[in-house]
């Protein structure tokens, strides 16, 4: 990263990319002055969650730290669909989409999740990336397989990184969800063990591995962190509703 020290507050993503620098944040702040104050302490990078405008500012500004001089972050507004954009320039216009893709140096893209699961994609080059916001409805519209048609990136060039999210054990959904996967394809069912009442424990890097693999991207890298069982480390909606959020950066150098 760009700062001479690491902070412990990131997780670095390491890709075996040198032009592509990658990290994702935890609930910890990386630098004393960017705190926000309870139920969103401490690194909140949401506006849109309740938290103090101001501070959620301060806290992205200080992200700036970590990236190469110059380069500016590209947040979206995360609506949990299918848009998919490519970006060329920056902007501060809205941007519904839960997914984003650039080929330009210095821009870094970003989205945030607290329990949904981010991936990244990078061309093996270090031409191309994307990011997305998979959490189970951009995952039951095919957002993997619609980032990677309109990146120009042939799938089997490309690396995958599956973040933190939140598991197996600690994701409950209706039976109405799992339908939804199995009417896409049967091989899903893997992802389902059943519950109490009629519900199911779903499996969200099962189901983007599977998507993955079916798209031809075989170069995957998995960190299997669960957001609702480490609280310390994670802001997690599903345990506690009223929270902040992590993001994923990538960004081509």
């Amino acid at each position: 990263m760009h700062k001479t020290t690491t902070s412990p507050a990131l997780i670095p993503i390491k890709l075996p990319i040198p032009q592509v620098l990658a990290f994702s944040t935890t609930r910890q702040t990386p630098q004393a002055s960017c705190k926000s104050n309870q139920p969103y302490d401490d690194f909140n990078l949401a506006l849109h969650v309740g938290d103090e405008p101001y501070q959620v500012l301060k806290n992205r500004s200080c992200l700036l730290d970590y990236l190469p001089a110059g380069a500016d972050i590209q947040w979206l507004n995360q609506v949990h669909g299918d848009n998919v954009v490519k970006v060329t320039s920056m902007t501060h216009q809205k941007i519904d989409a839960d997914a984003v893709i650039t080929q330009q140096k210095n821009l870094a893209l970003a989205i945030m999740t607290a329990d949904c699961l981010p991936i990244v994609l990078a061309d093996e080059s270090g031409s191309e990336i994307a990011v997305m916001h998979a959490g189970w409805k951009p995952l039951a519209k095919n957002i993997i397989a619609k980032t990677i048609q309109v990146m120009q990136t042939e799938p089997s060039k490309l690396i995958a990184w599956l973040g933190p999210c939140i598991s197996q054990k600690h994701f409950e959904v209706g039976n109405e969800v799992k339908a939804q996967f199995t009417s896409l394809n049967t091989s899903y069912e893997q992802a389902f063990v059943s519950g109490e009442s009629g519900k199911f424990f779903a499996d969200l890097q099962y189901i983007a591995n599977q998507q993955l693999s079916e798209l031809g991207v075989t170069n995957r890298q998995v960190n299997t962190a669960c957001t609702f069982a480490n609280q310390s480390q994670f802001f997690s909606y599903r345990r506690e509703q009223t929270t902040g959020r992590m993001a994923t950066i990538a960004c081509l150098t």
